[in-house]
Parts: C-alpha cells; structure tokens; sequence
C-alpha cells in the first residue's frame, strides 16, 4: 500500500489484489490496518472489513470459464493442461500459474499417459502428444463406416492400452493399432469405475460394490462397503481406495479403514498428488487435505489408527469441493511442488513451498471455574468451597485468521502428568478431585501448528469439608486403631482359652488312662498274684516248686510297683517348672517379640501336687498379664526351694501397674490379681506384688513346704 493525499490506493507493485467490492461494507474507505496474523481489516463506510491471506492460488477468473465440467492433466513437463468439456476450449498452466489459452481444435478430455505423454481427446480422435512427437488416434467409425462424433465418458492409459468409453460403443481400448471391445478382453460388464494398476492391468469397480483386479488372467475380487461409493482409486506400494464414506487401505486381503480425527476431512478423495518432500495431498469434499510423508506411510502399515493431517477449505480460498463428476483425477501436479485442484467452483493451485504461514503464537486465557451452577472469577487466586470435588474450567485463545482451527492441550497439575488434547475444544471438567492444591493449565496451537509462548494457569485450591478434614481422619483413625486393639485382646484371649482347654483335655485322657490302669489292669494282677501267694503256702517250704514261685511273685511285685510308677507319671505329676515352661511356650507363640528366661534349680521331693498346680497356676497368671497388659520386651521366671519354702519369682521390664491398682487388689473389669490371690490363700501361700510405672512389676509367690518334704 502507499500514502495518497486522498486516502490509501495500492502499490502499483502489489502481488495480490480483490478482484470486487463484493460483500464489503461499503466502497468508501476511512482506515486500514494490519494484525499480527497478517489479516487486513478496513474501516469502511458501512462496517469494517477483514482480507484474510489465502494459500491458494486462482487462476479461475482468467481461465474464463463457462460452466464447471472440465478436465485436468500434467504432461511430462512443468504444464499442467484444463479443457472444458462443453466448449472444447484448452488452456496450459505453466509454473507461475498463468493461464495460457492453446488455439487449435476442441479437446473435450485430458489424461495423462504412463510415459508421461499427453492425451487429448476430441469428439472423433485421441491425440497423444510425448515431447515433438505427435500421434492421433480415430474413433471406431459409425455404422456406415464414415466418422462420427461421440461424448467420451472417460481417457485412461495403463501403459499398454488406452481405454475410454462412450454411449454407443461401450467400454473400448486401442490396442496393437486397433480399436477392441473390453469383452472381447475378458472385462466384465456394469463397470463403475476404472484405473490402471500397470502395463495392461487395471482395477475395476462394478456397480455391484465388488472391486476386481483384472490383467486378462488373474481376478481378485474385494468388497468396497467400508468406504461407501468409490470416488477414486490410487494404486502404489499398497492400493488406497477412496469413496463416500471414507479412505481405506488394501491390507491383509481386505479394504481396511483409515481413522480420523474428523473424519469428514477423508470422505470423497478425488484426486491425490505427491510432492518432491513425499508428501501426499488430498482433494475431497471437505477440501485439501495434507499428509506428511511419515503420517502417511504410518497409515499404510496401521490403518486403525488416526491419520494425522492439516485441512485447508473455503476459509482458504477452496472453491466449493472436490469434482467427482467425471470420476478423472482431480489433484494434479507438474513439477512436484505446485498443486492443481480440480473443484466444483473452478480450478485452484496450491504452492506447497510457501503455505503463507500464521507464524504469530496464539495467547491462551482462562476464563473461568464453574461447580453446581456457581461461576467463579480466576483473575487472582481461586479457592473452591468445600465439596467442590467436580468443576468445569473455561479457556479460549484469541484469534482472528482461522479461531474455529485453534487447537487446546491441558493439564491439571497435582491430577494429571501430561497434557491432555482438548481439540477445538475449549472446555473442560472434572470429577472426584480431592481437597487440595492444584493448578490448571492450557496451552494453544494456531491452525498452523505454531504454539504458545506461554501457559494459562489458574491457581485452584478445594477447601476439605468435615470428613475430608485431617481431624475427623485423625479421629477415625483413632477409632480403627482402638477396634483393632480390642480384637486383638479378643483374638488373644480366645487363643489363651484354647490352649488351656486343650491342656485341661490332655491332662483329663492321661488321668483317665491311670485310672484304668489302677482299678482294672493292676488291680486284676494284684487278685492273681494272691491266689499265687495262696497256693504257694500249701507247698513245704523246701519244695523246688515253691521256690520258684515264689521268684515269680517277686516279679510280679516289681511290674507292679513299675506300673504304679506309670500310673503316677499319667496322673500329671508334673513340677512347677514344667507347667511355667509349657505355659509359656504357648504364650510366645501369641508374642514373639517377647524374649523370656525362665531359671529354675529343681524341686523338692514329695510335694504335693496341688501345691505344684496351683503354684504353676499363679506363675501362669503372671505371665499371661506380662505378656498381654505390660508390654514388657523381657521376661525372667525364676523358681528354687528352701527348707522351709518354694519360690516363685515373675519379673517383667514392662510399663509397671498403677499405685492405684495395686492399692485396690484388681483393675475394674479384671480379675487376674484377685484369681491369683485368692489361690494363693488356699495352699497358704504368701503373694508378694512390686511394680512402679514405667519401671516393670516383679511378682513373688512363697508357698510353705511341708515338714515332711523339706
């Protein structure tokens, strides 16, 4: 642009002007200015005005078309050639894009041929043109033999025949110099579509939906439901098929789709073009689509998975989508870089060195946090009240070339470890998110990929409500931790029980065997062994006879008193150290941590054995109350004998008994101390309890020994 006293006027050197006024607002222009994104806006008299940069370039106009029925084709050279089917006229395009009307005869129909001719049809001949070398090729005659004009339906070379078709001939192919019938080379009938998949290969579609492979020999047929009506076919290291419906891929026997993210970007292909980079682009309904090399051949080996690509449409410059009249190539290019798209609104071409980029980075914001219908403000730090464990945030990016293209990735921090794509989307929720402290995060992209400089964030805070807060868990925990306790003194005393249940069943089996063997077994030789004794004294005291009788009863004496014996070891004559060391054998298995020293120098004979029960049973009472209440780490049980006494001494290194305890004879609710008391009153023993908080409790047990056993 330049100055001017009156206002702005362009440059004479502008490369790109409005070609009309048409839908502006207003042909009086009071300002100008430009963002930065490269768009125009312009104040006019009636309303302002935006002029976007357009990535295509459109020759349309100048081609000076008359209706949309045409047909495109490259040569081996930079041109790109379009003939409009109806008035025959023919234009090339060179690499600056300029159209260049070509006089001659009408050309109904281009295509280009496999060894990079030319081919163009008319209404009575093919003309194939490689280089200087021209060949014209004339339609089958009428009936009559004389020339006749025919509307060709189509132009194809598989390299080896040229193929078209037209109403009254059917499908034909020139071949050897001369014009045969596509039955007479064995191609069925009620055929679609076609393409050439080499020298004298082709792929052919049927209006049944069956997609063959036909070479005159070999016929492989697949099914082409999953991508609808075929708009194009595109033979290559693995067959692409395109239709109504979708792209897919011919892999493992079969027409696999290919994902997308919108999928209406890949329905009605057309027309696909390789450029020098690998590159493929797509012409379809939804405009022309872009796929980098690595994405495509991705999309080869892994169908189900999402294409990646870039869309450009009638935000653009696309005139309207892809041709699919003709059922002819629609995307075109000469030299590998320059792209020709045949569409329903004219002819456009695309340079894919220079895209005219949105380099200017997107500026995301956060606009707001909403929980159960309350919207809150995040331009300081955010608090939520309590319960507010579901929320939905709101965020946008400004942008003024394509804003419906922009592209969102969040995360909330404390919640999520990476970035989560939101798509065009631009909002979010949440549910379940715990009290805490958190921060949201958003991040842009523009239509050209190009990112944010920096994130959004929001500072989030959730307030606990009353069981979410660190006193009620406390509280509970405190809670658990007692219920635990109880259940395991629970635990502890039913194990206790069964184990002196199980002691008290042994002993009374052994009693019970001691007591059958006193009163019947002995008892019963003790009778013969009188009898013995009877008829022994009838005998003369000299008699051999007698004599050795009497050894034999001497005998019997013996087995009995050794029966005796038994009979008193099975009537649980057992010592204080016995029923001390039993007991707590069984005890350690219940604690284990608890390390216990039992120390003992014998025991005097001929006690009592109730002496030494109950003695073994207040030792037992002590033991269990320091393995269970005092929480001792050591335990020391010492038993010895006097003349006069027996001791028993159990000394713990535990949390000691309160004064108070000791004073009253029992803890409430307990009864140990009273049990052991009032067993030691019944042999006449002494009882002895010292204990002080926090520094162990020894109890001493004296019980008097009878004259006779000391």
């Amino acid at each position: 642009m330049s100055d001017h006293p009156g206002g702005v006027v362009p440059a004479s050197d502008a490369d790109e002007r409005v070609a009309g006024a048409d839908g502006a607002a207003g042909q009086e222009y009071v300002g100008i200015l430009e963002d930065r994104e490269g768009n125009i806006w312009i104040h006019a008299q009636n309303g302002l005005n935006q002029f976007r940069p357009k990535r295509f370039l459109v020759p349309a106009p100048r081609l000076d078309l008359t209706n949309y029925f045409y047909s495109a084709a490259a040569d081996g050279g930079d041109n790109v050639w379009v003939a409009e089917r109806k008035s025959g006229r023919l234009w090339r395009l060179g690499p600056d894009g300029e159209p260049v009307v070509v006089p001659g005869k009408p050309v109904h129909m281009l295509a280009s041929g496999r060894d990079g001719s030319l081919l163009k049809a008319d209404t009575r001949s093919i003309t194939r043109v490689l280089g200087d070398a021209i060949e014209t090729i004339p339609l089958p005659p009428g009936p009559d033999g004389k020339p006749v004009d025919r509307e060709l339906f189509g132009l194809l070379d598989d390299g080896k025949r040229i193929w078209t078709a037209a109403a009254d001939v059917g499908a034909i192919a020139w071949s050897d110099g001369a014009w045969r019938a596509s039955a007479d080379l064995g191609l069925p009938k009620g055929i679609y579509f076609s393409q050439a998949a080499g020298p004298g290969q082709l792929w052919l579609v049927l209006y049944t939906g069956e997609l063959l492979f036909h070479d005159g020999v070999t016929r492989a047929r697949y099914a082409t439901t999953p991508v609808g009506t075929v708009t194009g076919i595109f033979p290559g290291r693995q067959l692409v098929v395109a239709g109504s419906d979708g792209l897919a891929v011919l892999k493992d026997g079969r027409l696999q789709r290919v994902g997308a993210a919108d999928p209406n970007a890949l329905r009605g292909i057309s027309g696909i073009a390789v450029t020098a980079d690998g590159d493929r682009w797509l012409n379809g309904v939804g405009g022309v689509v872009r796929v980098r090399a690595s994405d495509w051949q991705q999309a080869l080996e892994y169908p189900d998975r999402l294409l990646r690509h870039e869309l450009f449409g009638t935000s653009d410059g696309y005139p309207g989508r892809a041709s699919i009249v003709w059922r002819s190539p629609t995307a075109i290019s000469a030299d590998g870089r320059r792209i020709w798209f045949v569409g329903t609104g004219g002819i456009v071409g695309l340079d894919s060195a220079d895209l005219r980029r949105n380099g200017a980075p997107p500026r995301p914001v956060v606009l707001d946090v909403s929980t159960d219908g309350t919207r809150f403000d995040v331009s300081g730090h955010l608090q939520l009240p309590p319960g507010s464990q579901n929320f939905r945030v709101r965020f946008t990016a400004p942008s003024l070339r394509h804003p419906e293209r922009t592209r969102f990735e969040f995360r909330l921090d404390g919640v999520e470890n990476g970035w989560r794509d939101a798509g065009h989307l631009r909002t979010t929720s949440y549910t379940n998110v715990g009290p805490g402290s958190y921060v949201f995060r958003v991040r842009a992209f523009n239509e050209d990929g190009v990112a944010s400089k920096q994130d959004a964030a929001v500072s989030i805070d959730i307030e606990p409500t009353l069981v979410q807060s660190l006193p009620f868990r406390l509280a509970m925990a405190a809670c658990l931790a007692t219920l635990l306790v109880m259940l395991y003194r629970l635990r502890v005393r039913y194990l206790t029980r069964r184990i002196v249940e199980r002691v008290g069943i042994k002993t009374a089996e052994r009693e019970r065997i001691a007591r059958t063997l006193h009163d019947s077994f002995l008892q019963s030789i003790y009778v013969l062994m009188l009898r013995l004794r009877k008829f022994t004294t009838k005998l003369p005291e000299q008699d051999g006879t007698r004599q050795e009788l009497q050894a034999i009863l001497d005998d019997a004496r013996k087995a009995i008193d050794e029966g005796r014996d038994e009979v008193h070891e099975l009537r649980a004559v057992r010592t204080v150290e016995e029923i001390v060391r039993e007991c707590a054998e069984g005890l350690r298995l219940l604690h284990p941590q608890v390390d216990v020293e039992l120390r003992a120098d014998g025991a005097p004979p001929g006690l009592d054995q109730r002496l030494v029960d109950e003695a073994g049973a207040i030792a037992c009472e002590a033991l269990r109350n320091a393995f269970t209440h005092a929480q001792a780490s050591r335990i020391v049980v010492t038993i010895g004998h006097g003349k006069h006494a027996l001791s028993v001494v159990v000394e713990d290194d535990g949390r000691g008994i309160e004064r108070e305890v000791i004073d009253a004879g029992r803890r409430d609710g307990h009864w140990g101390l009273v049990g052991m008391r009032e067993r030691a009153t019944r042999i006449g023993a002494r009882l002895d309890l010292r204990s002080d908080t926090g520094n162990g409790t020894a109890v001493k047990l004296s019980v008097p020994l009878p004259q006779m056993a000391a």
